[in-house]
Parts: C-alpha cells; sequence; structure tokens
C-alpha cells in the first residue's frame, strides 16, 4: 500500500536519483567533514585502537574521494546550495 501511493510514486525518483546524490557531497564534502562522519567508530567497542584508527582515516580519505567524483560528476561547485 505505502509503495502504491501517488505521494510515494512522486517523491520517490527525486529522492533516489537527486536527493541521495547531493547529500553525500554535503557530508563528505571536505575531510574534515568525512573524518567527523566518521567518528561513531570512536564508540565501537569490539574494534582495537588501531582498527579504529585506520577505520577513520581511510575510511575518511575513501569518502572524501567518492564525494568529489559525486561533484565532479554532477558539476557541482557549492555543495551546500545544491540542497
Amino acid at each position: 500500500q505505502f509503495h502504491t501511493s501517488e505521494n510515494v510514486q512522486k517523491w520517490l525518483p527525486f529522492a533516489r536519483d537527486d536527493l541521495a546524490a547531493i547529500l553525500y557531497p554535503n557530508i563528505c564534502g571536505t575531510l574534515g567533514d568525512s573524518y567527523d562522519a566518521f567518528g561513531y567508530v570512536n564508540n565501537v567497542d569490539s574494534f582495537t585502537t588501531l582498527q579504529k584508527t585506520s577505520i577513520r582515516w581511510m575510511g575518511s580519505l575513501a569518502m572524501y574521494f567518492a564525494a568529489s567524483k559525486i561533484k565532479s560528476k554532477r558539476n557541482i561547485t557549492d555543495e551546500r546550495a545544491s540542497l
């Protein structure tokens, strides 16, 4: 019932194709933002200190490059304004 509603059919393509693509560069637009996004790993008790550090640094670097690629592909120069 939910998936067939007219309202869902109207907004689903936007959320899937546009919103998701512009949110990612807003979350990870700078290395600092990407690093902050990985802050949650410090609260995972099952990770060692080395794992936490590695995940946070390598993950933030990967996320930053992915966001940069999306910005380039979609010609986004100001990710905040794109929202």
